[in-house]
């Protein structure tokens, strides 16, 4: 929760931008989970895995939380536990690199 107004920052930084923040939320129970987010001001799509040991935790190797993976245009992990100012500059980064020209193939 302490990273909620960095991440509410961030979407509204990104709203016209190819980027999406999704959150997976691990609270044992749904109508808790949905009561805290609202309140906290969440607006950014999340899924509820309903325990730690919930499908995408476990898929995905999670140990400690939370957990943060910044994944590409091509869906590669490119970054991993970046909170603050490191995540607003893996976004950017990830944003810049999908604007750069392409080169063009040698003939």
């Amino acid at each position: 929760m302490r990273g909620l107004p960095h991440l509410k920052e961030l979407v509204k930084l990104h709203e016209n931008d190819p980027f999406a923040l999704v959150g997976i939320a691990t609270d044992p129970e749904l109508p808790e989970y949905l009561t805290k987010a609202r309140g906290a001001g969440v607006t950014w799509r999340n899924a509820w895995a309903g325990g730690t040991m919930g499908t995408w935790p476990v898929s995905w190797g999670v140990q400690r939380y939370p957990t943060v993976y910044v994944l590409d245009a091509q869906g590669v992990v490119r970054f991993v536990d970046v909170r603050g100012e490191a995540l607003s500059r893996a976004v950017q980064t990830l944003l810049d690199e999908m604007r750069a020209p392409k080169p063009s193939p040698p003939r």
